[in-house]
């Protein structure tokens, strides 16, 4: 199941893995391309529009949570894990709607 909006999630919900797909900055190119990452029991609440530290290849970036999901194609071995929420507020979704347009407009 993917969770596209800001609806939060908590480990209490479930005991299975669960994932992120996350748009980082270290990705710099059009079209956007969403990452799969874990998201580790030590994070407590998290849901889409937040801003988290994550590894991007052998960087580390930053990422904007875009949806919340139940499973993932990749298997959860070859996953990295966020490493923590920056913000405790996420970002609305008619911002994250308008980094989208913005993007896809100026092929940015």
């Amino acid at each position: 199941m993917r969770y596209t909006t800001n609806m939060p999630r908590t480990n209490s919900q479930d005991s299975s893995p669960r994932y992120a797909q996350i748009e980082s900055t270290g990705y710099p190119h059009r079209p956007a391309k969403w990452f799969d990452y874990l998201i580790p029991p030590e994070i407590s609440q998290i849901e889409v529009g937040h801003i988290v530290a994550i590894p991007f290849g052998r960087q580390k970036t930053l990422g904007v949570v875009r949806a919340l999901l139940d499973s993932s194609s990749t298997p959860a071995s070859k996953l990295k894990s966020i490493e923590r929420v920056l913000e405790p507020t996420p970002l609305p979704q008619h911002i994250l709607s308008l980094a989208d347009w913005l993007g896809d407009f100026y092929h940015a």
